[in-house]
């Protein structure tokens, strides 16, 4: 903060709903008449718009999952197929069982924390076949990014029982020991510098990255700007190495426009870090059979750059 009082924020940060766009975001609650195939009749009932739709939509989506999160938790006969986003919860999960040294966990757009029941439920699961130890998130300490006030509200009433901080921007997150990032990057910075200053604060991080083989280029997804990181840039600007897990393209719309893109998973952290996380993994005969399945690897970014778009 200078002296005026204004916060002074990494370079290329938005920290609105929509960044410079200008389009809005539409959630209608309608109904039409049985037979009505035209939707000439439709009747829209409620009407909401920008941060309120976005809001109202992804808390009662994200609540669904916190609740069975919660139930996969609690039931004796939970198995890994029973744990909601394992993409997420699990990978997390194992991380933490690889380094228990790593306390405190932050995430960029932690919407209502459900992250903290994705894990307690992958402790559970992973717990009863006595191969894998997660850390109690009762003995973590969580804080998370959200521009959201109500997000923030509600993830702080979900979870009275843990140490949580939310805030609202990312200049109040001056250091934490582990980053869980769903692509909120690619909306949260504009370029590689601002995104690999605030990964430079922690220790590591999974990620879930949007990089362009090429320069950095910003595309447009429901009407927010979304950055495609030049990998290039942000492997030069990182302190610490980045690894490629899996994923190439996300599923749905090309906003890419047919540029040479990644958007997969990625582990920020040392070597040692990424090989203790894949041992860890090959204890659980059924962790190692969804790392086949979604065929996971631990592989430098860098070799992205050098073998181009994955087939």
């Amino acid at each position: 903060m200078n002296d005026e009082g204004v916060v002074n924020r990494p370079r290329g940060v938005i920290t609105d709903h929509r960044g410079p766009t200008g389009t809005s975001t539409i959630l209608e609650f309608s109904s039409v008449a049985p037979g009505d195939s035209s939707d000439s009749g439709r009747v829209v009932h409620t009407r909401l718009e920008d941060q309120e739709a976005y809001d109202t939509w992804h808390l009662a989506l994200l609540t669904k999952e916190l609740v069975a999160s919660r139930r996969c938790a609690s039931d004796l006969a939970s198995t890994l197929a029973d744990l909601p986003r394992p993409e997420k919860n699990l990978l997390v999960a194992l991380v933490l069982a690889a380094r228990p040294e790593l306390r405190r966990i932050a995430e960029l757009g932690c919407s209502l924390f459900e992250l903290i029941d994705g894990i307690d439920a992958a402790r559970c699961v992973l717990s009863r076949q006595n191969e894998v130890r997660v850390p109690d998130v009762t003995d973590l300490e969580f804080v998370g990014v959200d521009i959201s006030s109500v997000m923030r509200d509600a993830a702080a009433a979900l979870h009275p029982e843990h140490r949580l901080d939310v805030v609202a921007d990312v200049s109040e997150v001056q250091s934490f020991d582990f980053l869980y990032d769903r692509n909120v990057s690619s909306y949260a910075f504009t370029c590689p510098q601002a995104l690999a200053q605030f990964l430079c604060r922690g220790q590591a991080g999974l990620l879930n990255l949007f990089v362009s083989l090429e320069s950095t280029f910003a595309s447009n997804r429901m009407g927010k700007t979304l950055t495609y990181f030049g990998l290039e840039e942000l492997l030069e600007e990182l302190d610490q190495p980045l690894f490629h897990l899996f994923g190439d393209r996300s599923p749905g719309h090309d906003f890419s426009r047919g540029r040479p893109v990644v958007e997969g998973f990625f582990m920020y952290g040392p070597e040692d870090l990424a090989s203790a996380w894949w041992e860890t993994s090959q204890r659980d005969p059924k962790v190692a059979e969804y790392f086949a399945q979604k065929a996971i690897r631990v592989e430098p970014a860098a070799t992205l750059l050098k073998e181009g778009v994955p087939r």
